[in-house]
C-alpha cells in the first residue's frame, strides 16, 4: 500500500535541523536575516553598503559598519533594534549588539 499525503516541508525542516544538529547555524542566520529587515525600516534599502550583521552566538549578535559614524548611528538605534529583534525572533535569546568598524570588499 502507498502512502500519497503530502507532507510539508514545514513539518520536516525541523527533524532535519535537528538530526543535522543545525539547530546555532539556524538561530544565527534567522537573527541575521531579521536585522537586516529591521534595519532596512530604520534607514532604507542603501543600508547594506553601510552596514551588515556578521554572526550571532551566544545572545550576542555581531554587526560590522563602515565607519564610525555608523558605529554611532547605530548606539543611537540599538534599542529599537534590541526590541524589534526581541519582538520578531522571541524564541531566539539576545543579549547584546557588538558592532565592528571595518572595510567592507564588494
Amino acid at each position: 500500500m502507498q502512502n500519497n499525503e503530502f507532507t510539508p516541508l514545514g513539518a520536516l525542516l525541523p527533524r532535519a535541523i535537528n538530526h543535522y544538529n543545525l539547530g546555532r547555524q539556524v538561530k544565527g542566520s534567522l537573527m541575521c536575516h531579521h536585522f537586516r529587515k529591521l534595519a532596512v525600516q530604520l534607514w532604507d534599502d542603501s543600508i547594506d553598503e553601510c552596514l551588515r550583521p556578521k554572526s550571532y552566538h551566544d545572545g550576542v549578535l555581531s554587526v560590522s559598519v563602515v565607519d564610525s559614524g555608523w558605529a554611532q548611528q547605530i548606539q543611537f538605534k540599538k534599542n529599537a533594534l534590541m526590541e524589534g529583534l526581541k519582538a520578531t525572533c522571541p524564541e531566539i535569546p539576545l543579549k547584546s549588539l557588538r558592532i565592528t568598524v571595518e572595510a567592507f570588499s564588494s
